[in-house]
C-alpha cells in the first residue's frame, strides 16, 4: 500500500555527506577552436598555410622543370627521390636534437634557408641557368633542410596550443595543408600559362614571408633546456623501442611506410603522364594535381 511521497534518504546522523559528481564537460563542436583561444597557433597557421601554397607550386615547376631538362622518366624519380631521401635518413636523428634545442628559432632559421633555395631555383630558371645538376643540388637542399624542419614544426604545436587544443590544431594543420594542396597546383597551372615556369619558384619565396612574419610574432617564454641524461643516439634508440614496444604506434608506422611506398609516387610521375599520356602541358600538369 502506497505511504504517500517520501522524504529523499539522507545519511546516518554523523555520517559525512557524499559529494555531488561534477558534470563531464560537454566537448565543444568546433574545428577553428584552437585558432580563436591561441593567438600564437592563429599567427602560425596563416603564415603556414600561405607558405604551402607556395610548396605546391615549386612542386609543381619542379616536376615538370626535371622533365624538360632529361625529357627522362627516371631522372624525374631522381630529383625527388633526392628530396626525399634526407628525410628518411637523418629526421628521426634531427627529432632527438630538436627536443634538447629552441624550436621556434630552428624553425625560423629553415624557413629562410628554404627562402634561399627557392630564390636560387627561381633566378636560375629566368637567367636560363638551370642545369640538371643544379636541380639536384638544390632538391637535395630542401630535402636536408626538411629533415630537421619537419620534426621541429610538428612538435611546436604542444607549445602553441597545449595539450587540451592539440588534436584540434593537428586537424586544423592538416586542413590547412590540403587546402594548399587544391589551391597550390591551380595557380600554379595558371602562373606557367600567363608568366613561366620560373615564377612558381619566385612565388614561392615570397610566400615565406608570410611565415617568417607569423613566426615572428609568436611569443613562447623563453626556452629552457633541460638536463639530459641520455646522449642523442641514447634517445633515438630509447624512441625507436617505445615504438616496437607501443602496438599501436607500430601499426601506424607501418601504414604510413606502405602508403609512402606504394601510394604517394605516382604523384612524382604525374608529369610524365600528362604530358607524354595525355599530350597536356605544364598548365595541364598543375591542375591535375589540384583535382588529386
Amino acid at each position: 500500500m502506497d505511504s504517500g511521497p517520501q522524504a529523499p534518504a539522507t545519511p546516518p546522523t554523523g555520517a559525512p555527506a557524499l559529494p555531488a559528481r561534477p558534470a563531464r564537460p560537454t566537448p565543444a563542436i568546433n574545428p577553428f577552436r584552437a585558432i580563436q583561444r591561441h593567438p600564437n597557433f592563429r599567427y602560425f597557421w596563416i603564415g603556414q598555410t600561405v607558405s604551402l601554397i607556395g610548396s605546391w607550386m615549386q612542386q609543381v615547376g619542379q616536376g615538370w622543370l626535371a622533365l624538360e631538362l632529361t625529357n627522362d622518366a627516371f631522372m624525374v624519380g631522381l630529383v625527388s627521390a633526392l628530396g626525399s631521401l634526407p628525410v628518411l635518413l637523418l629526421s628521426l636523428y634531427a627529432g632527438v636534437l630538436v627536443d634538447r634545442t629552441d624550436k621556434l628559432r630552428l624553425i625560423f632559421i629553415a624557413q629562410l634557408l628554404f627562402v634561399v633555395e627557392a630564390a636560387l631555383l627561381w633566378w636560375l630558371v629566368w637567367s636560363g641557368n638551370i642545369t640538371f645538376g643544379w636541380l639536384l643540388a638544390l632538391a637535395t637542399m630542401q630535402g636536408i633542410i626538411s629533415a630537421v624542419e619537419i620534426p621541429a614544426r610538428q612538435s611546436l604545436f604542444v607549445d602553441l596550443v597545449g595539450r587540451e587544443d592539440l588534436l584540434d590544431a593537428i586537424a586544423l594543420n592538416s586542413s590547412g595543408f590540403n587546402l594548399a594542396r587544391i589551391i597550390g597546383p591551380s595557380l600554379a597551372a595558371i602562373v606557367i600559362a600567363q608568366w613561366g615556369l620560373a615564377w612558381c619558384f619566385g612565388i614561392n619565396a615570397l610566400s615565406y614571408v608570410a611565415v617568417l612574419g607569423g613566426l615572428f610574432m609568436i611569443e613562447l617564454p623563453p626556452f629552457r633546456r633541460a638536463i639530459q641524461r641520455l646522449t642523442p643516439l641514447q634517445g633515438l634508440a630509447q624512441g625507436i623501442r617505445y615504438m616496437r614496444a607501443t602496438p599501436a604506434v607500430s601499426a601506424l608506422m607501418r601504414i604510413v611506410a606502405a602508403y609512402a611506398i606504394l601510394g604517394v609516387p605516382y604523384l612524382v610521375l604525374m608529369p610524365v603522364i600528362a604530358r607524354d599520356v595525355l599530350g597536356t602541358g605544364a598548365s595541364g600538369y598543375g591542375f591535375l594535381l589540384t583535382f588529386v
